[in-house]
């Protein structure tokens, strides 16, 4: 008798090869298959503005990326004594607003330079549910421990993650045209959401890339459970 549920997934016939380079952008299941591949000597680039979990925030980061966008002072915030970005991960956060802009610059740059030989994207969503900054109307990244009624909370639904996704695509077929897209939803339960909207969160994502596969011939989903 089997104590787990045993999912056989079938190989694809779409393989990621050593010979160009491969984007990883999302959340901490992002960081796990991005290690892994790092571990295998693929050359992989993973989270270039750190752990992402929002479709929204993910696609608004992929279009900095692609456009190799600068950052400057009026894009920080600081509180507690420390500056960050709203559409960056922790990890960039620094007491000194010169040097927080230096690490996200330099990575973006860094990014952007690597993309002509990268044809590989995988994008892992972890959260349908997004945050957005009263004072900006932008959906954030991360709040950074700002107060909580600086925001506002909502979920996407499929259409508009459809939507995003689709003018991302199609700008990312201006840059890279032979490239692939995996997406994937991160099987790590939020459970501050509670069960059922966890479950619902989840099932909007996978929705929404069911229905970008569907749409776009170089678009892959591969399950996690």
């Amino acid at each position: 008798m089997e104590f787990r549920t045993e999912v056989n997934i079938p190989p694809t016939d779409s393989r990621i090869n050593y010979r160009a380079g491969t984007l990883l952008m999302g959340s901490c299941f992002t960081e796990s298959i991005g290690s892994r591949m790092e571990d295998l000597q693929f050359p992989a680039d993973v989270n270039p503005f750190g752990i992402i979990y929002n479709p929204s925030s993910l696609s608004r980061n992929a279009w900095s990326l692609l456009e190799g966008r600068e950052y400057t002072r009026d894009d920080l915030h600081d509180l507690d004594g420390k500056w960050f970005s709203y559409d960056h991960h922790g990890r960039f956060s620094n007491p000194e607003p010169k040097s927080c802009l230096d690490a996200i610059n330099t990575r973006i740059r860094s990014s952007n330079s690597s993309l002509e030989n990268t044809d590989t994207f995988i994008f892992t969503w972890g959260t349908a549910w997004v945050y957005v900054h009263k004072e900006t109307t932008n959906v954030v990244n991360n709040c950074h421990k700002v107060p909580a009624n600086q925001f506002k909370r909502y979920m996407l639904s499929v259409t508009q993650i459809v939507d995003t996704y689709a003018k991302l695509f199609a700008r990312m077929k201006q840059e890279i045209p032979e490239f692939k897209v995996i997406l994937t939803v991160s099987p790590v339960r939020h459970w501050k959401d509670g069960a059922q909207r966890n479950t619902i969160s989840k099932s909007t994502l996978v929705l929404a890339a069911q229905q970008l596969c569907q749409n776009f011939s170089y678009c892959e989903y591969f399950p996690s459970f």
